[in-house]
């Protein structure tokens, strides 16, 4: 503990949750509409308005102290992802509407509380019109919400359970945290005041800006190719430039791509983490589509043998079931960490749900958590069930979303976080893990017919209802893994832990509230057609993955010998677990063991493949830095590690701002 909390909960309380509303507000509109950096739904946003806040805390017309300073970063974070999972929902639960090869599902099959059938409401919702029909879509949005918060309060409801075996059992180390905790500062230092006398501080921030100055320029300019972006500079595929390298590593990934906020992030991952992370890259992605191209497949994978980003998207062939990356590492991993750890803990869980239940007769948070479990998984099975799901594939659902929960949450504490683009790795993958799962346990158990024929229902029921619930962004904004890691952060200041749960499940059912109708309105004023081919927005690809991908091609009879899909299959994920849970096994019993499974999960990535280069410098200087001065001179460091991350954060926050106004501009 830093010391005992000083400060006001009501007045940390109210300002968090202003904030909250307003991340809220332009994450469902501005950041839909805007075509430009990600800042407001990154948690590159908390961070900055944590670094502000400290900044400002201790002058005459603002005091903050640091406890309450960690409950406002807690209360953002723990909201931040429902301003962008509507956009996911709602465009996926109208989206094949508009698809002609998919429409017929919406009419014939979609439940009537999924999404409005009128030809007229689907048409202005994705050509815009002048108004919103809100009567026709209250029965809709009420699903959703509902949908939204048994989601939400299943997982807030089992969090004390994992706080106690990440954070006070095992200890993670939990090294996005080491951002928000440096700066607030340990109680008596005076937080992030102390960064603006740093040389090493001032030095890291002017180098990030610079980097980002190019881009700042032509945002504002509206001109993207006016100054070369360094971020394009520092991006090189190496087997472009060398051919005869293409010709001898066929199919292999070998690209650079350096920036300074990765550099940073990597920095904070531990040594073993990063060195397994790009060994596991270089076996993956590099010698292993060789060896199949040229010794297991070559009449398979000729015409693909120069593709970029073969070995993510398609090695090895899902048609032949020997290997395949994503499922070996990332999705095997998921899931190898969930249950490794629900067995290896599992007196623990026992002991606590017990003490819980004998408590709760006297404790009322007790009695919160199970009464939050018990009405949330009826909620969700009761919801899932009347959008006409076998029960069984309810149970599944259930299961999947606890289980990929609890995985990420181990990897995002481990090591996995990524503070840009989508705050935990892995949650595309996910998604697609989770339909190809769907579709061989319903085959397996005669639901419906296998692929690849499915049925009307099926298309329904497992492909829409499942991509909706198990969206891979979702999945990543699960609020168990920021509970967890906020009960780190707020665990440093001795914030009461009610108190904390409850402004933090508040701030999640404001955020759910304002979000759902918001995007909706923003939807049906601009229609989503426009957003996707006028304004490219975000939305271009959250709606073009979803469906030219997943359903457009997945799901219509498409065969799946295509290399087109990247979902992957049972045997190589089950081989996936096994690994992970054999290096786990290994970590347990012999601690000093060098291969660590967060970075072996990580290593065969999409995340990895374009960022590996980063990775792989910060292992060697961290290596380089801690052999001569020991963690005391890395700790030195940190100043200049969160200069570059400040820096990169005020940078994404103009560019975004720029990006604002020249749409303004527009219309």
């Amino acid at each position: 503990m830093k010391g005992e909390f000083r400060g006001n909960y009501t007045k940390a309380f109210i300002v968090g949750l202003l904030l909250v509303v307003v991340l809220t507000v332009v994450n469902s509109t501005l950041w839909i509409i805007v075509p430009a950096a990600d800042f407001p739904v990154s948690l590159l946003a908390p961070i900055l308005i944590t670094f502000v806040l400290s900044a400002i805390g201790s002058s005459k017309l603002v005091n903050f102290s640091k406890g309450e300073i960690a409950l406002i970063y807690s209360m953002v974070v723990m909201s931040l992802g429902w301003g962008a999972i509507p956009a996911f929902w709602l465009a996926q639960a109208t989206g094949a509407a508009y698809i002609p090869r998919l429409k017929s599902m919406v009419i014939n099959w979609v439940p009537e509380f999924w999404t409005p059938k009128s030809t007229l409401v689907l048409r202005g919702i994705f050509l815009g019109e002048t108004f919103t029909p809100w009567n026709i879509w209250l029965t809709p949005l009420l699903y959703w919400v509902s949908l939204a918060f048994s989601w939400e309060f299943l997982l807030l409801s089992i969090s004390p359970v994992f706080e106690k075996i990440f954070v006070d059992m095992e200890k993670l180390p939990f090294p996005v945290t080491t951002i928000p905790l440096s700066i607030i500062g340990e109680e008596g230092e005076p937080g992030s005041k102390r960064f603006l006398k740093s040389t090493g501080f001032i030095g890291g921030f002017i180098l990030a800006f610079l980097f980002m100055l190019p881009d700042i320029i032509n945002t504002i300019l509206n001109n993207p190719s006016f100054l070369p972006s360094p971020s394009a500079m520092f991006s090189i595929d190496w087997l472009d430039i060398f051919p005869e390298a293409r010709y001898v590593l066929r199919g292999s990934v070998l690209q650079t791509t350096l920036h300074p906020l990765m550099f940073s992030f990597a920095y904070l991952l531990p040594i073993d983490v990063l060195f397994t992370q790009w060994l596991t890259f270089i076996f993956y992605m590099v010698v292993l589509p060789a060896v199949d191209i040229y010794f297991l497949h070559p009449e398979r994978f000729r015409e693909y043998a120069t593709s970029q980003g073969y070995a993510w998207d398609m090695t090895i062939s899902p048609a032949y079931g020997f290997w395949r990356t994503e499922a070996l590492t990332l999705i095997g991993g998921i899931y190898g960490l969930a249950l490794f750890y629900l067995i290896y803990n599992w007196r623990t869980i026992k002991d606590i749900t017990k003490n819980l239940l004998g408590e709760s007769r006297r404790d009322a948070a007790s009695r919160l958590y199970i009464i939050l479990f018990v009405v949330s998984i009826t909620t969700v099975s009761s919801l899932l069930l009347l959008s006409g799901e076998p029960l069984v594939m309810v149970f599944f659902t259930l299961l999947i979303l606890l289980l990929s929960s609890i995985g990420m949450c181990v990897i995002r504490a481990s090591g996995g976080g990524n503070p840009l683009d989508g705050l935990v790795i892995g949650g595309n993958s996910n998604r697609l893990f989770s339909l190809a799962l769907f579709y061989d346990i319903g085959g397996a158990l005669g639901l419906f017919n296998p692929r690849p024929s499915p049925t009307p229902s099926q298309q329904c029921f497992i492909s829409l209802q499942n991509n909706i619930v198990l969206n891979g962004n979702t999945m990543a904004w699960n609020p168990l893994v920021f509970r967890v890691e906020c009960h780190k952060v707020c665990s440093e200041y001795n914030l009461d832990e009610k108190k904390t749960f409850i402004f933090q499940a508040i701030a999640l059912v404001v955020a759910i509230l304002i979000a759902f109708p918001l995007t909706l309105w923003t939807f049906h004023t601009y229609g989503i057609e426009n957003l996707i081919y006028l304004y490219h927005s975000t939305i271009r690809d959250l709606f073009g993955e979803a469906y030219t991908r997943d359903l457009t091609l997945y799901y219509t009879n498409i065969s799946p010998l295509n290399v087109q899909l990247s979902t992957p299959y049972l045997p190589q994920t089950l081989l996936g677990i096994i690994i992970v849970m054999i290096l786990l096994y290994l970590r347990a019993v012999r601690p000093g063991f060098p291969l660590n499974p967060i970075g072996y999960i990580l290593g065969g990535s999409f995340y990895t493949y374009y960022w590996w280069t980063s990775f792989f410098i910060a292992w060697i200087v961290k290596r380089t830095i801690i052999r001569i001065g020991g963690a005391e001179l890395y700790k030195k460091t940190m100043d200049i590690i969160i200069g570059i991350i400040i820096g990169i954060s005020a940078g994404l926050f103009i560019i975004w701002i720029a990006g604002l106004a020249n749409f303004l501009a527009s219309i």
